[in-house]
């Protein structure tokens, strides 16, 4: 007996298309994602009327912000408000940069601007990674909202929500085919809002990996480089003052580690410190359990920066590098890796260590978390579990 495929329109019964049934997976959980993307932001908006913004007037002793006090001043706010002409202060030198977060609360001239601009630049970041090759957004954003850094990134006047939405840009640039020049200038503009150290790391690895570069795809060669050049040249810069860094120096001397790391370094010995530092920076009072737990039991309640969002943004650093570290993706010849271990060794430079300044490279580490994926030369493409795709066969009939 042959048997003959009936097709839908032999078919007499009456269907119902499985769209009127269901919706699909894909598209139910991109508006949950869109919800709780939603109800993040109402909540952050409550937050802020309810606890930030009394905070940076005075009403309460909370200290949310790290350092929006001393950039609110700068750009002549007093209570909600600014008042008054930008005091005379450089806003970028070698000791720090605060150009994006005065001009951010110069622009916006309320809190409530402030908060706006930083929450938009989140949503705009939020896009950019939802178009990056491999990364699933809804991971993503978990990550990022597990590190408390982002509340008050979002709420108060900083350089974090540049960090964040710079690297994004970042690697939003390095997976394009077609690069822009203008995309180039908002990708280095919007690092340079952040902190000059993440602009010219941004910068110096996109110069190296140019076309014409001869150190493209040497990464251990240019870092090698880097390392010798800083050793040799950091005790100088200290002896003869060229670049004045006595205020960060003195501010250091203040912690236990730290001093002693930078004697070394002063003595041409900073291949020996840069992996200590960097660690410190990386997880912070992790690295010394019994102090850790002391300040998150005994610490002041009121210091939600120091005593909250540092210790748990310590643990989310671990928890991210564990999961890159289990998926094989800490290799160098990944623009992603390549830009963090630049990073390292430029922030590992620094008399002060501090792992707030770290925010960058825990983003990225996220992004490489949640299956980031980058073309090789040789056009091939990693998993997630790092292992490389069968390619696609064709079969004629």
């Amino acid at each position: 007996m042959r048997l003959r495929q009936v097709g839908m329109e032999d078919d007499p019964r009456p269907r119902v298309p499985k769209s009127l049934l269901r919706l699909p997976s894909a598209s139910l959980e991109r508006w949950l994602l869109i919800y709780a993307i939603t109800f993040y932001i109402l909540l952050c908006i409550a937050l802020f009327f309810q606890f930030v913004q009394p905070s940076l007037i005075g009403s309460n002793n909370l200290r949310i912000g790290a350092d929006s006090a001393t950039y609110l001043g700068i750009a002549g706010f007093v209570g909600n408000s600014k008042t008054s002409t930008l005091q005379g202060v450089a806003l970028v030198t070698a000791e720090g940069n605060l150009l994006g977060p005065v001009l951010v609360a110069i622009l916006a001239r309320t809190l409530w601007g402030i908060a706006l601009i930083n929450i938009s630049l989140f949503v705009i970041g939020l896009y950019v990674a939802s178009t990056l090759p491999g990364v699933r957004l809804g991971p993503f954003f978990v990550l990022l909202l597990l590190n408390p850094t982002l509340t008050p990134a979002l709420l108060t006047v900083n350089k974090e929500i540049f960090s964040l939405l710079a690297v994004i840009l970042f690697v939003k640039y390095v997976s394009s085919e077609n690069r822009s020049k203008l995309f180039l200038l908002i990708l280095l503009g919007m690092s340079l809002m952040a902190r000059w150290e993440q602009a010219a790391v941004t910068g110096a690895i996109l110069v190296l990996e140019s076309r014409y570069s001869p150190f493209k795809h040497r990464p251990k060669l240019v870092l090698l480089g880097l390392v010798i050049v800083i050793t040799l040249a950091y005790p100088i810069i200290i002896r003869t003052r060229i670049v004045d860094l006595s205020a960060m120096v003195t501010f250091a001397a203040e912690g236990n580690t730290g001093p002693i790391l930078n004697q070394i370094q002063a003595s041409y010995g900073f291949p020996l410190v840069m992996i200590p530092k960097t660690l410190i920076n990386m997880f912070g009072h992790l690295l010394s359990p019994r102090l850790f737990f002391s300040d998150l039991i005994n610490g002041d309640p009121s210091d939600i920066q120091k005593y909250v969002v540092l210790p748990i943004n310590c643990i989310m650093m671990l928890v991210v590098v564990v999961v890159v570290a289990i998926r094989k993706r800490f290799r160098l010849h990944d623009p992603v890796i390549y830009w963090c271990a630049f990073y390292w060794v430029i922030t590992a430079v620094s008399p002060i260590l501090q792992p707030r300044y770290q925010y960058p490279v825990y983003v990225l580490l996220c992004l490489e978390a949640t299956g980031l994926i980058l073309a090789t030369e040789s056009n091939s493409r990693r998993t997630v579990n790092g292992t490389q795709p069968q390619s696609r066969v064709k079969v004629v009939s």
